[in-house]
């Protein structure tokens, strides 16, 4: 959320599950920053994005693997340049 970074970075404060069992979906909502020097305590909900088991069970894995490159001390650091 830099002025010269040309990536949008929506940091997230915090966010909420919902498991919806009828329809085998798990809704997420995220609330985050959207602007430079926001506090968050005003941070704005994000609407709600359903995923079926199998979407949760593969973005699990992937934030797992992105925690393990970070956390590994070969991973080459990325810049948001990079992007």
């Amino acid at each position: 959320m830099t002025q010269e970074n040309p990536v949008p970075l929506f940091p997230i404060v915090t966010f909420t599950t919902t498991p919806v069992p009828e329809n085998k979906l798990i809704l997420f909502s995220p609330v985050y920053l959207n602007a430079l020097g926001q506090h968050p305590e005003n941070a704005a909900t994000g609407p709600h994005y359903a995923f079926t088991i199998d979407q949760a069970m593969a973005l699990m894995l992937e934030l797992h693997r992105a925690i393990d490159q970070i956390e590994n001390s070969s991973y080459l650091k990325r810049s948001l340049q990079d992007l």
